[in-house]
């Protein structure tokens, strides 16, 4: 941008000012500065000091503002790094507890798998075992006696 005249207005009349920044810009400064002198009205203290005082005061005005707000600024900063850590960390976190949720689920698909398998079995042996009852009671099979019974445990 190139430097412009520019003209602002404060209680004291129009001022004119030289920069590259926007009216817009530069009228809410001169606002501000404005209000400075106006709190400073307030307090009765410009009618007891001189210019040159006056000046000082709303100079220090003004750095207590900026150093107010730069502190606000740190603290912020501060705060800020510290959510942008906490939100690495939990993004961390996040990514570990989805593996572990991906290493569960594919654990509940095998036990399922598994639970199918022994299922089958359990209904193959129920099949083979009614087959067995029913040719028990066909009497196709002769229960053994307890003399045979020694003899295949011997």
């Amino acid at each position: 941008m190139s430097v412009k005249k520019i003209d602002v207005l404060m209680s004291s009349g129009r001022i004119t000012l030289r920069s590259d920044e926007s009216p817009e810009y530069l009228q809410k400064l001169a606002s501000y500065v404005d209000q400075k002198i106006t709190d400073l009205k307030a307090k009765n203290l410009s009618a007891s000091v001189d210019e040159r005082r006056r000046s000082l005061f709303i100079a220090l005005n003004l750095a207590d503002d900026y150093f107010k707000l730069k502190d606000r600024y740190t603290a912020q900063d501060v705060e800020n790094s510290e959510l942008v850590k906490e939100k690495t960390e939990l993004q961390a976190m996040n990514d570990k507890l989805q593996k572990e949720n991906a290493a569960l689920a594919e654990q509940i698909r095998n036990l399922k798998t598994d639970y199918k398998h022994v299922q089958k079995l359990l209904d193959d042996f129920d099949n083979r075992n009614s087959k067995v009852v029913d040719e028990v009671d066909d009497e196709k099979i002769i229960p053994l006696t307890a003399q045979d019974k020694r003899k295949v445990a011997k």
